[in-house]
């Protein structure tokens, strides 16, 4: 910017106007300025929808891909769905929810996140015989499973804070059945399955 003086008369003298002259040269900083707010403008929105994407999957929602069919025909292979964080804040995991659990199959290998069914509860007496699931000693009826188990399970008492699960394809699920470590604890389970989003939606129940 040039400011230069311009001398004029009146009726008292002279005086000396001073008059600004904008160059090409103060127009192209005046430019930048502006391209420069704009551009931390767009960074403090991306910076926001970044923190809200960082706090919503951490303490809200799981988003989780099931590349095996184990939960079929619930939930199918290689899709994707998404789960409540704070579905047992103020109630108890419930027979029948589907959940995501973070739980140390076997000895030695390192936990890992999976989706299985809750079918026994805590002081439950959980049995398998002649393809039925047996619940303290009554048939329970399984509406979600495609075909009756092929294999036996002998009678086991789950203990107190812990829970047993299952997948809906028993006939091809590792799940408490096989696992060495076979009972839930309630801190392992991570979130309550809600709904498929892909390939296509569909509710979890």
């Amino acid at each position: 910017m040039i400011r230069k003086n311009k001398i004029r008369q009146n009726n008292t003298g002279y005086e000396s106007e001073e008059e600004v002259v904008q160059t090409a040269s103060s127009s192209g900083v005046n430019k930048r300025r502006r391209i420069l707010n704009e551009f931390a403008g767009y960074a403090m929105v991306l910076l926001a929808a970044f923190m809200l994407y960082f706090m919503v999957s951490r303490f809200v929602l799981i988003n989780s891909y099931v590349p095996t069919d184990s939960m079929e025909p619930v939930i199918m292979g290689k899709s994707r769905f998404f789960g409540n964080r704070l579905a047992y804040l103020f109630e108890e995991p419930d027979r029948g929810d589907v959940v995501v659990i973070n739980h140390k199959c076997y000895d030695g290998e390192k936990a890992e996140l999976l989706v299985k069914r809750i079918v026994g509860l805590p002081g439950d007496r959980i049995e398998i015989r002649d393809g039925k699931l047996y619940i303290n000693d009554e048939m329970y009826e399984e509406k979600y499973i495609s075909e009756e188990m092929k294999e036996d399970f002998l009678p086991v008492e789950i203990p107190r804070g812990c829970y047993f699960l299952l997948g809906d394809n028993r006939n091809n699920s590792d799940d408490s059945r096989w696992w060495e470590y076979k009972f839930i604890p309630e801190d392992e389970i991570v979130a309550k399955a809600m709904f498929v989003y892909y390939p296509k939606f569909s509710s979890i129940k």
